[in-house]
Order: structure tokens, then C-alpha cells, then sequence
């Protein structure tokens, strides 16, 4: 996606999550008090005090700005790498159908999910560009092992499934919403965000599947050591397949 028109879609999402709040930033006439870099262009939204430090360890965007099909490379990275947005509190839930109409502003079929291995029907993965990963209020690694309690940060199923749906149509797919499981890239079980749209995406196959089973391995690895948690984070994000033959559950 052209950098222009990235950059518009931030406008847009914060243009409309300032008006639903009842603010008059982006109103003829008004001028905003608060005015922060989104890595584009200087625009007014209200600053975030919870902001820190990413997977990839990228400056922290003040609002969730989680736009499927919005590389954040896009605008002011020049690395390819699949990167995560930033972190909110855990628990703080960013306004669902904002979201939801944001993501819906993708045009159809800009997204491309890659089939790793052609031999393997389960072997797909996000477009890297729509799908980068993200840990944005995510659990830390205390609440991770040995056990992780994800039911308190679970988003409902009344938005993945919007969400999915919404997802699908930037994707190009045109089965059924059974399906596909809407799927975090970074699980939960390994501090990945729970609502944020760069780390949801319609996974072609439904649940249980092949990735889920990577998952598991890869907690299983982070709690014993085996792994540090940034890096799981990373490589389930950038080639969760590729990270399934190094732990030995994908043949």
C-alpha cells in the first residue's frame, strides 16, 4: 500500500475514534491541544501514558491504530521484517466497531496469505504486510508460565467474528466463515494482543490445526527456557511454520 494512503487510513481511524469520544479534532475551525508523530505527519489525538516498547522494539503509537493491510513499515521503517504494534493496558479495549469499520476500509483482496508448503493444505500464513503480529496488551511472562491465564484478555466472539469476516474480504476469501479460524499470530499464550488487527487474520482452516500445535511447542519451549519470549514472539510471527520444523512438531 502506497505510504499516502496509509498514512490517510491512521487520519481516518483517529479522526473517527476522536469524534466518537466527542471531540472536535479534524472539525473545521478546531485545533488540537495534543499533537503526537504517527511516523507520517504531525496530526492532533490525545497521547497515550501507557505507551512502551514492541516486540521489535519500534517507538510506541499513542492509540491502537491496528489497521489490517497498514504496514507499519509503511511509514517511517525501512525494515522488512514483520513488526508489532505497541502496547496499551492489559485489558483496555480499543472501540471494537471503529475497528471493525476501519478494517473494512481495506480494499478487497489487498491481502495475500501464503501457502509455505503446497504439500500441506494447513500451511498458510498471513501477508506480513496486513498481518505483522502485535503484543499490545498482551500478558507478560509471569502470567505466561507454567500455566497461562488468557481467559481474562480473551476478545469476545461477537468481534473476532466481525472482525473476521471484515478480515476476509481484505484477504480475497470468499468461503465460508466456518472455514477459517480467526487466529491470534502471536497466541496469546505467548503475550500476543488480544484485539489488536494486525495480530488477528482468517487462518484458512479451522481449529484445531497445525499451528495451534506449533503454539503449545513454542510455550511449552519459552517456559522451560528453551526460547526467550521476544524471540518466540518473533519467529511465530515472521514463519510460525518454519518454527514448528525447529521445534520438531511439524515433520
Amino acid at each position: 500500500m502506497p505510504r499516502s494512503s496509509q498514512c490517510r487510513l491512521r487520519h481516518l481511524v483517529a479522526l473517527r475514534r476522536e469524534r466518537s469520544r466527542g471531540g472536535n479534532w479534524g472539525r473545521p475551525g478546531s485545533r488540537g491541544r495534543h499533537q503526537v508523530v504517527l511516523g507520517c505527519r504531525v496530526i492532533g489525538v490525545r497521547p497515550n501514558p501507557t505507551g512502551g516498547l514492541n516486540v521489535m522494539r519500534r517507538e510506541a503509537v499513542p492509540i491502537v491504530i491496528a489497521v489490517v493491510g497498514v504496514a507499519l513499515a509503511g511509514c517511517g521503517s525501512s525494515s522488512s521484517t514483520p513488526t508489532a504494534t505497541t502496547a496499551t493496558a492489559v485489558g483496555q479495549a480499543p472501540d471494537d466497531a471503529n475497528v471493525v469499520g476501519a478494517v473494512a476500509a481495506i480494499p478487497v483482496g489487498r491481502c495475500h496469505a501464503r501457502q509455505v508448503n503446497i504439500t500441506d493444505v494447513q500451511a498458510w500464513e498471513p501477508d506480513p504486510a496486513c498481518t505483522p503480529g502485535a503484543t499490545d496488551g498482551g500478558l507478560p511472562l509471569a502470567q505466561l508460565c507454567p500455566v497461562a491465564h488468557t481467559k481474562q484478555i480473551r476478545p469476545p466472539a461477537s468481534y473476532t467474528d466481525a472482525l473476521k469476516r471484515t478480515q476476509m474480504r481484505a484477504y480475497g476469501d470468499t468461503g465460508s466463515p466456518a472455514h477459517f479460524e480467526e487466529d491470534h499470530l502471536i497466541p496469546l499464550e505467548l503475550g500476543g494482543a488480544p484485539r489488536d488487527p494486525q495480530n488477528l487474520w482468517p487462518e484458512p482452516h479451522p481449529s484445531p490445526n497445525e499451528k495451534d500445535t506449533v503454539e503449545s511447542a513454542a510455550h511449552d519451549a519459552v517456559c522451560s527456557g528453551t526460547i526467550a519470549l521476544p524471540d518466540a514472539q518473533h519467529r511465530i510471527a515472521s514463519d510460525w511454520y518454519q518454527l514448528g520444523k525447529d521445534l520438531h512438531v511439524i515433520p
